[in-house]
Protein backbone atom coordinates (compact mmCIF):
# COMPACT_ATOMS: atom_id res chain seq x y z
CA UNK A 1 0.00 0.00 0.00
CA UNK A 2 1.57 3.30 -0.74
CA UNK A 3 2.17 5.81 1.46
CA UNK A 4 -0.09 8.86 2.43
CA UNK A 5 1.35 12.49 1.59
CA UNK A 6 2.18 13.65 4.67
CA UNK A 7 0.45 17.18 5.02
CA UNK A 8 2.87 20.42 4.47
CA UNK A 9 2.62 22.67 7.37
CA UNK A 10 2.39 26.41 6.16
CA UNK A 11 4.77 27.83 9.32
CA UNK A 12 6.95 24.71 8.79
CA UNK A 13 6.19 24.27 12.39
CA UNK A 14 5.34 19.90 13.27
CA UNK A 15 4.73 18.16 16.22
CA UNK A 16 5.90 15.29 15.75
CA UNK A 17 5.47 11.89 17.29
CA UNK A 18 7.79 8.50 17.33
CA UNK A 19 6.66 5.06 18.73
CA UNK A 20 7.89 1.90 19.22
CA UNK A 21 6.82 -0.75 16.58
CA UNK A 22 4.29 -3.39 18.13
CA UNK A 23 4.10 -0.75 21.20
CA UNK A 24 7.57 -1.72 22.59
CA UNK A 25 9.22 0.29 24.86
CA UNK A 26 12.04 1.37 22.60
CA UNK A 27 13.11 4.02 25.00
CA UNK A 28 13.00 2.37 28.32
CA UNK A 29 16.00 2.36 29.96
CA UNK A 30 17.80 6.01 31.02
CA UNK A 31 20.68 4.78 28.48
CA UNK A 32 18.38 4.57 25.66
CA UNK A 33 16.81 8.03 26.19
CA UNK A 34 19.89 9.35 26.50
CA UNK A 35 21.17 7.84 23.30
CA UNK A 36 18.35 9.15 21.64
CA UNK A 37 18.78 12.64 22.89
CA UNK A 38 22.33 12.60 22.14
CA UNK A 39 20.91 11.49 18.24
CA UNK A 40 19.21 14.33 18.27
CA UNK A 41 21.09 16.97 19.33
CA UNK A 42 23.94 15.60 16.76
CA UNK A 43 21.20 15.59 13.81
CA UNK A 44 20.21 19.27 14.54
CA UNK A 45 23.53 20.60 14.75
CA UNK A 46 24.44 18.68 10.91
CA UNK A 47 20.96 19.89 9.51
CA UNK A 48 19.56 23.40 9.79
CA UNK A 49 16.12 23.19 11.88
CA UNK A 50 14.73 24.54 15.02
CA UNK A 51 13.46 22.28 18.24
CA UNK A 52 11.08 24.30 20.34
CA UNK A 53 9.81 21.39 23.10
CA UNK A 54 10.76 17.28 23.33
CA UNK A 55 9.75 15.09 25.60
CA UNK A 56 11.26 11.12 25.53
CA UNK A 57 8.75 8.84 27.21
CA UNK A 58 9.56 5.02 27.58
CA UNK A 59 7.82 3.72 23.91
CA UNK A 60 7.33 7.56 22.41
CA UNK A 61 8.90 10.91 21.82
CA UNK A 62 7.37 13.79 21.32
CA UNK A 63 9.08 16.83 19.27
CA UNK A 64 8.30 20.04 18.52
CA UNK A 65 10.23 21.44 15.44
CA UNK A 66 11.07 23.63 12.70
CA UNK A 67 11.92 22.45 9.08
CA UNK A 68 14.57 24.69 7.15
CA UNK A 69 15.91 24.30 4.12
CA UNK A 70 15.81 21.06 4.81
CA UNK A 71 12.59 19.15 4.87
CA UNK A 72 11.57 17.39 8.17
CA UNK A 73 11.65 14.06 5.95
CA UNK A 74 15.11 14.05 5.64
CA UNK A 75 16.54 14.84 9.19
CA UNK A 76 13.58 12.65 10.95
CA UNK A 77 14.78 9.43 8.90
CA UNK A 78 18.54 10.43 9.89
CA UNK A 79 16.75 10.05 13.73
CA UNK A 80 15.08 6.85 12.84
CA UNK A 81 17.83 5.44 11.08
CA UNK A 82 20.53 6.27 13.88
CA UNK A 83 18.91 5.20 16.71
CA UNK A 84 17.29 2.03 15.20
CA UNK A 85 21.40 0.73 13.97
CA UNK A 86 22.25 1.63 18.18
CA UNK A 87 19.07 -0.49 19.21
CA UNK A 88 19.17 -3.47 17.33
CA UNK A 89 22.85 -3.78 17.97
CA UNK A 90 22.25 -3.18 21.63
CA UNK A 91 19.33 -5.61 22.08
CA UNK A 92 20.88 -8.14 19.24
CA UNK A 93 17.99 -7.49 17.14
CA UNK A 94 16.99 -6.79 13.44
CA UNK A 95 13.71 -5.66 12.02
CA UNK A 96 11.45 -2.58 11.94
CA UNK A 97 11.99 -0.65 15.45
CA UNK A 98 10.09 2.19 14.97
CA UNK A 99 6.16 1.88 14.07
CA UNK A 100 5.69 3.68 10.62
CA UNK A 101 8.60 6.14 9.54
CA UNK A 102 7.16 8.99 12.51
CA UNK A 103 3.66 10.25 12.72
CA UNK A 104 3.15 14.17 12.21
CA UNK A 105 0.83 17.34 12.70
CA UNK A 106 1.17 20.47 11.06
CA UNK A 107 1.08 23.38 13.44
CA UNK A 108 -0.38 26.65 12.03
CA UNK A 109 -1.05 29.08 14.82
CA UNK A 110 0.56 30.63 18.20
CA UNK A 111 -3.05 29.27 20.39
CA UNK A 112 -2.15 25.85 19.19
CA UNK A 113 1.63 26.50 19.52
CA UNK A 114 1.82 27.42 23.04
CA UNK A 115 -0.55 24.42 23.69
CA UNK A 116 1.29 21.57 22.18
CA UNK A 117 4.70 23.12 24.60
CA UNK A 118 2.14 22.68 27.71
CA UNK A 119 0.82 19.33 26.43
CA UNK A 120 4.36 17.63 25.22
CA UNK A 121 6.18 18.97 28.92
CA UNK A 122 3.60 17.52 30.92
CA UNK A 123 3.41 13.88 29.38
CA UNK A 124 5.55 12.77 32.26
CA UNK A 125 3.14 14.23 34.86
CA UNK A 126 -0.08 12.25 32.67
CA UNK A 127 1.82 9.12 32.88
CA UNK A 128 2.71 9.55 37.06
CA UNK A 129 6.03 9.64 36.75
CA UNK A 130 6.70 12.99 38.59
CA UNK A 131 4.37 15.85 40.00
CA UNK A 132 6.75 18.77 38.27
CA UNK A 133 7.60 19.02 34.68
CA UNK A 134 11.17 20.10 36.00
CA UNK A 135 11.84 17.18 37.64
CA UNK A 136 11.47 15.11 34.47
CA UNK A 137 15.11 14.52 33.14
CA UNK A 138 14.33 13.94 29.37
CA UNK A 139 11.75 16.91 28.57
CA UNK A 140 12.86 20.19 27.57
CA UNK A 141 10.67 22.05 30.07
CA UNK A 142 13.84 22.88 32.37
CA UNK A 143 16.12 23.73 29.28
CA UNK A 144 13.61 27.41 29.37
CA UNK A 145 14.75 28.39 32.77
CA UNK A 146 19.05 28.36 31.53
CA UNK A 147 21.09 30.95 30.23
CA UNK A 148 21.98 29.15 27.71
CA UNK A 149 19.66 25.95 26.11
CA UNK A 150 21.09 23.04 25.26
CA UNK A 151 19.20 21.94 22.52
CA UNK A 152 15.57 23.91 22.93
CA UNK A 153 15.61 27.35 20.28
CA UNK A 154 13.50 29.28 23.13
CA UNK A 155 13.85 32.80 21.60
CA UNK A 156 10.25 32.46 20.18
CA UNK A 157 8.52 30.81 22.56
CA UNK A 158 9.81 33.78 25.20
CA UNK A 159 8.33 36.37 22.69
CA UNK A 160 5.21 34.56 22.17
CA UNK A 161 4.90 34.07 25.91
CA UNK A 162 5.92 37.17 27.33
CA UNK A 163 8.11 39.99 25.39
CA UNK A 164 9.02 41.48 28.59
CA UNK A 165 11.46 39.09 29.67
CA UNK A 166 11.81 39.51 33.18
CA UNK A 167 8.20 38.28 33.82
CA UNK A 168 8.79 34.93 31.31
CA UNK A 169 9.81 32.62 34.30
CA UNK A 170 6.15 33.19 35.78
CA UNK A 171 4.10 33.10 32.59
CA UNK A 172 5.85 29.85 31.86
CA UNK A 173 5.24 28.15 34.35
CA UNK A 174 1.39 29.55 34.02
CA UNK A 175 0.79 28.24 31.01
CA UNK A 176 1.59 24.90 32.04
CA UNK A 177 -0.58 24.95 34.73
CA UNK A 178 -3.73 25.76 32.05
CA UNK A 179 -5.55 23.56 29.76
CA UNK A 180 -7.07 23.47 26.63
CA UNK A 181 -9.53 21.23 24.82
CA UNK A 182 -7.85 20.05 22.09
CA UNK A 183 -6.73 16.50 21.33
CA UNK A 184 -3.01 16.42 20.17
CA UNK A 185 -0.82 13.81 18.51
CA UNK A 186 -0.27 10.70 20.67
CA UNK A 187 -0.48 7.13 21.21
CA UNK A 188 -3.76 6.01 20.97
CA UNK A 189 -4.01 4.96 24.77
CA UNK A 190 -2.89 8.69 25.68
CA UNK A 191 -5.23 10.06 23.21
CA UNK A 192 -8.80 8.15 24.52
CA UNK A 193 -7.44 8.93 28.42
CA UNK A 194 -7.25 12.76 27.18
CA UNK A 195 -10.93 12.59 25.30
CA UNK A 196 -12.26 11.05 28.15
CA UNK A 197 -10.53 14.31 30.07
CA UNK A 198 -11.77 16.57 28.45
CA UNK A 199 -15.52 15.00 27.78
CA UNK A 200 -15.72 15.05 31.42
CA UNK A 201 -14.26 18.13 32.24
CA UNK A 202 -16.76 19.88 29.05
CA UNK A 203 -20.05 18.50 30.77
CA UNK A 204 -19.19 19.71 34.15
CA UNK A 205 -18.81 23.56 32.72
CA UNK A 206 -21.42 23.30 30.43
CA UNK A 207 -24.44 21.44 32.63
CA UNK A 208 -24.11 18.16 31.62
CA UNK A 209 -24.72 16.39 28.29
CA UNK A 210 -26.55 18.76 26.33
CA UNK A 211 -26.39 20.64 22.54
CA UNK A 212 -23.93 22.87 23.93
CA UNK A 213 -21.32 20.06 25.44
CA UNK A 214 -22.16 17.85 22.57
CA UNK A 215 -21.31 20.99 20.15
CA UNK A 216 -18.14 21.64 21.63
CA UNK A 217 -16.68 18.11 22.22
CA UNK A 218 -17.52 17.89 18.18
CA UNK A 219 -16.03 21.09 16.92
CA UNK A 220 -12.62 21.24 19.63
CA UNK A 221 -11.96 17.41 20.10
CA UNK A 222 -12.73 16.00 16.96
CA UNK A 223 -14.20 13.11 18.48
CA UNK A 224 -15.87 10.79 15.96
CA UNK A 225 -19.82 10.55 16.87
CA UNK A 226 -19.41 6.91 18.22
CA UNK A 227 -16.76 8.18 20.85
CA UNK A 228 -19.07 11.00 21.89
CA UNK A 229 -22.33 8.69 22.53
CA UNK A 230 -19.56 6.60 24.34
CA UNK A 231 -18.03 9.16 26.64
CA UNK A 232 -21.68 10.87 26.79
CA UNK A 233 -23.24 7.53 27.54
CA UNK A 234 -26.36 8.44 24.83
CA UNK A 235 -27.03 6.62 21.56
CA UNK A 236 -25.48 7.46 18.25
CA UNK A 237 -29.27 8.83 17.42
CA UNK A 238 -29.42 11.16 20.61
CA UNK A 239 -25.80 12.74 19.62
CA UNK A 240 -27.24 13.25 15.71
CA UNK A 241 -30.23 14.96 17.17
CA UNK A 242 -28.32 17.19 19.94
CA UNK A 243 -26.13 18.21 16.56
CA UNK A 244 -28.91 18.78 14.51
CA UNK A 245 -30.86 21.58 16.73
Amino acid sequence: MPRVKREKSATGIYHVMLRGNNKNRIFEQEQDKGKLYNIIKEVKDEYPFKIYAYCIMNNHCHLLVKEETVPINEFMKMINQKYAVYYNRNRNKVGHVFQDRFRSETVEDDRYFLGLIRYIHLNPLEAKMVEDPYQYKWCSYKEYFYETPLMVDSEFVKTNICPERENFRRNFINLHRGDDENLYLDTDEAREARRKKIAERVFLNDGGVNEKSIKKLRDNTGMTFREIARAANISINMVNKYLNQ
